[in-house]
């Protein structure tokens, strides 16, 4: 049973004999307890656990308690309270312990939050007979911050309704942290042309959702980019005159006090919205002011003396509404000399997200090493390892945080945050990312080392109610399409830019090996992935509408066997065309053309799944343009198919077959070959000014 908990708790000793309890049944709480009786009644009503409500004569002192079951509950509840006396930790408010007897359950902590996570835990525990085992529990978390970031400013802007649901999913984990990347999609009343038509979250949406998340100890915590990743608001032609480079329009201009105004409304905007003591102000990733540097402009000043400047403009404007200023760390990194002169009260989040090198913990240590010994609170940041990618890739999802949480923990990290990235569109749906809030719940929490098979185990249990683990087993034969297309690891993959690039012209799936192999692999993966997710589906569960998301990257692969079928055909077949008879050509050239005329509906059906499953969790924001990359892709394989059949025509007139190369390179598709730098926008910031 113990393999079932995600994460697992720091110290348990369980029995395999498991406990019932017929009714009637009580559900108790002490005085410490009683502000969160409500809500945890109301908790476990909602789980089926019904219970009248009865007096608790038994306190503990300046702990919270709750006992349920057929009663006497003194002794488990003083039990509870000694195991819990027992535990040592940097976070005693959400420490907790445990007790499960033949009368009784019972939990107690020292916070609200403790004994929300004791609730949690009993839930996994619950069989699906409606037993537990019996036993003992005893649970603190290694980190005291345990989040989740979602980019919102890229494509997907999540619904309120679905926000809720996962606020519940990440509670029922015990993650306690959910953040968003705010650009330019937040209703502003004050600059109302910075989210227009982009869906906004709205300010009566984010109070909602904290108001929600509060009672289930998620802190909803703002992020609003605040120098770089601006380019969606410098565009607009009421703030052009704001950016450093009128070119870029990606960085503000800290010489101009305009800028600063700008952000001050957007600050004074979003504060009241969330109740949270963090405001992360970003500032990463300013490229153009980074490579573009022009001293002059700043009175000779260095660009690390007026990034430290801004970042303290920043900080001015946040302590006057009582905030916590959190910050990338990136720029930090790259000039070391600020971490000694940004303010101790400054945190610090460290991203680094590591590569297909699968690096170890020394490789992490160079970052977090230096803000450590600058005494700056900091947190780590990990990556769902899904951007601009088919499937997670599971293997460096696992490496990151294996290697940097715990390198994070031992040097004093506050806590860790999984960021959720959506560039170029953000076509990476919430069901494949499920396995990286995972492992980012187990290691920010257990902070050690734990099979893989048994965080599979757990979390097809905790996420989906599979007991046997095959939703995980589905997720590591999606994840096969890495292994098959392998290449370098990076944030975007071979299979993702295979997927969108022209189909016989791109340098990446003209660099294929042995595409005929590739693409019955891949037929063979999306077949029976489809077959096992159609059994899951019809199968009592929970979170069924994240298991659908795996419907987009099963019509993905499907994609890419074809899209390689048909290069490996024309590879092996038209270089041999000049010499061979007319009835071979006939066939050969009649079979592509046919190839690139069926493909589109192939194509046209994951769009439709993509469309499908986006507007079931999110508004409709920038989803058309991600379907317009898919018609683009759509046009490409008709324009071959119609270059073919044009080739044919000509034969049939009596012209040569064109060489290879030329059929290949001509120029009408040029403009169809998958430039992804050029598709996020940034492809002109990481050239240097005259280069």
């Amino acid at each position: 049973m113990s393999l079932r908990l995600l994460p697992r708790p720091r110290s348990l000793a369980l029995s395999r004999a498991a406990v019932s309890f017929p009714p009637p049944l009580a559900l108790q709480f002490t005085l410490k307890a009683r502000p969160q009786e409500r809500f945890l009644r109301e908790l476990f009503q909602h789980h089926g656990l019904l219970a009248e409500a009865r007096e608790l004569p038994v306190e503990l002192g300046e702990c919270l308690g709750l006992a349920w079951g057929r009663g006497p509950f003194q002794g488990i509840l003083l039990e509870a309270k000694r195991a819990l006396d027992r535990i040592e930790t940097r976070w005693p408010e959400q420490a907790y312990a445990v007790e499960i007897a033949p009368h009784a359950v019972a939990a107690a902590s020292r916070g609200a939050a403790g004994l929300f996570y004791a609730v949690q835990t009993l839930l996994q525990l619950r069989g699906r007979d409606g037993s537990w085992p019996y036993g003992s529990i005893a649970d603190a978390p290694a980190l005291g911050w345990r989040g989740l970031l979602w980019d919102v400013s890229r494509g997907q802007v999540p619904t309120l309704e679905l926000l809720k649901t996962l606020v519940d999913l990440l509670a029922s984990l015990k993650l306690n942290l959910l953040t968003f990347n705010l650009e330019h999609t937040f209703a502003y009343a004050r600059h109302p042309a910075i989210g227009r038509g982009h869906d906004p979250l709205t300010p009566g949406e984010v109070r909602e959702l904290v108001d929600y998340a509060r009672p289930r100890q998620v802190e909803v915590v703002p992020a609003q980019q605040s120098l770089g990743h601006l380019d969606h608001v410098l565009k607009l032609p009421e703030y052009r005159r704001l950016a450093y480079d009128p070119q870029a329009l990606w960085s503000l201009d800290p010489a101009r006090p305009e800028s600063y105004r700008l952000l001050e409304d957007l600050y004074e905007e979003l504060i009241p919205c969330f109740d949270s003591s963090f405001f992360n102000v970003c500032c990463d990733e300013p490229f153009d002011l980074a490579r573009r540097y022009e001293a002059s402009r700043f009175e000779g000043k260095s660009f690390a003396q007026v990034y430290l400047d801004h970042l303290l403009r920043l900080k001015s404007i946040l302590d006057r509404h009582g905030k916590t200023m959190m910050v990338w760390g990136d720029m930090l990194l790259a000039h070391p000399e600020l971490l000694a002169q940004i303010p101790r009260d400054v945190i610090v989040l460290d991203w680094q997200y590591g590569s297909g090198a699968l690096e170890g913990p020394e490789h992490y240590r160079q970052t977090v090493a230096p803000i450590a010994a600058a005494g700056l609170r900091f947190l780590t940041c990990t990556c769902t390892w899904n951007l601009m990618k088919i499937f997670t890739n599971l293997d460096v999802l696992a490496q990151n945080h294996r290697a940097f949480i715990p390198e994070g923990i031992a040097r004093g990290s506050i806590g860790n945050i999984v960021t959720h990235w959506g560039d170029l569109g953000h076509m990476s749906l919430l069901g494949p990312t499920l396995p990286a809030l995972a492992l980012a719940a187990e290691w920010s929490w257990a902070g050690r080392e734990r099979s893989q098979a048994d965080v599979d185990r757990a979390y097809s249990w905790a996420m989906f109610g599979d007991g046997e683990g095959r939703v995980a087993k589905l997720m590591r034969k999606l994840h096969g399409v890495n292994r098959i297309l392998a290449g370098p690891a990076g944030l975007g993959d071979v299979g993702f830019l295979v997927f969108f690039d022209e189909p016989l012209a791109g340098d990446l799936i003209r660099g294929v090996p042995d595409p005929g192999a590739k693409a019955a692999e891949l037929r063979a993966l999306a077949d029976q992935a489809h077959a096992e997710l159609q059994e899951l589906l019809a199968r009592e569960g929970k979170n069924l509408r994240w298991l659908r998301d795996l419907e987009l990257p099963i019509a993905q692969v499907r994609v890419l066997a074809a899209k390689l079928s048909l290069l490996a055909r024309f590879q092996a077949d038209y270089p041999g065309l000049p010499q061979a008879a007319p009835e071979v050509v006939e066939e050969v050239l009649t079979g592509l053309a046919q190839g690139f005329r069926e493909l589109p509906a192939l194509i046209q059906e994951a769009a439709a799944t993509l469309e499908r499953r986006w507007l079931d969790q999110a508004k409709r924001s920038d989803l058309d343009l991600n379907l317009a990359r898919y018609g683009r892709l759509i046009q490409a394989c008709s324009r071959r198919a119609e270059q073919l059949e044009k080739i044919l025509q000509d034969y049939r007139s009596g012209v040569p077959l064109p060489p290879l190369a030329q059929v290949i390179a001509a120029p009408e598709f040029a403009e169809f070959r998958f430039d992804a730098l050029a598709e996020m926008g940034v492809k002109h910031l990481l050239v240097k000014a005259g280069a």
